[in-house]
């Protein structure tokens, strides 16, 4: 039972972390547009959007190192007699 748990949760976090690489990628690729962008055309927001850019993939690299980090806490044995047998 246990062992199927940590299955799922493991399965469930590489699409999380598949999914956050993906947002990553997305917004690796919008700031090389944007950064060209922002320099010649900043009258028309360029920077702000740049800008909110930047706060997206900041926030997707840190929901990918909680990721990588909770997936390695689940790794860790739980110590013995933590949770008493039951008869």
């Amino acid at each position: 039972m246990i062992d199927d748990t940590l299955e799922l949760l493991s399965t469930v976090n590489r699409r999380q972390v598949a999914e956050m690489e993906k947002a990553g990628a997305f917004c690796e690729t919008a700031l090389t547009a944007l950064r060209k962008l922002k320099d010649a055309t900043p009258m028309y927001g360029t920077s702000e959007l740049y800008d909110l850019a930047l706060d997206y993939r900041g926030e997707a690299e840190k929901r990918y190192y909680q990721n990588l980090q909770d997936s390695e806490c689940a790794k860790t044995p739980a110590p013995e007699r933590l949770f008493p047998k039951t008869k």
